[in-house]
Parts: structure tokens; sequence; C-alpha cells
């Protein structure tokens, strides 16, 4: 039969478990937040690097007629 310290001892681990397991979840949470701060980084770079290349070929067909 299991002693009352057993019981406190099993529930300490179930505890301790469950601390990990929100940790892990507040990990994957901020990796994805990072994920997508990057991702919108690179968007905008290639949004304005998309509007350099139009302006440089309007400019050049301006230039030739």
């Amino acid at each position: 039969m299991a002693t009352k310290r057993d019981i406190a001892r099993l529930l300490n681990e179930e505890i301790e478990t469950d601390y990990e397991a929100v940790e892990d979840i507040e990990e994957e949470k901020e990796e994805g937040k990072e994920e997508e701060k990057e991702t919108k980084i690179v968007m905008k770079i290639l949004i304005h690097h998309c509007l350099i290349l139009r302006w440089l070929w309007t400019y050049k067909y301006q230039i030739l007629i």
C-alpha cells in the first residue's frame, strides 16, 4: 500500500512534469513569434527591391523613348 510520502512524491513528479510542459509550450510560442518577425522583414525587403526594380525598368524605357 502506498504511503503518504509515496503519494506526495508522485504528485510532486507530476507537477514538475507539468511545469516542464508549460515551459516547452512557451518556448515554442517565442520561436514562432521570432519566425514571424523574420518573415515580415524578408517580405518588406522583397517588396522594396521589387519597387526599385519597377522604377528602374520604367526609367529605362523613358530614356529609350
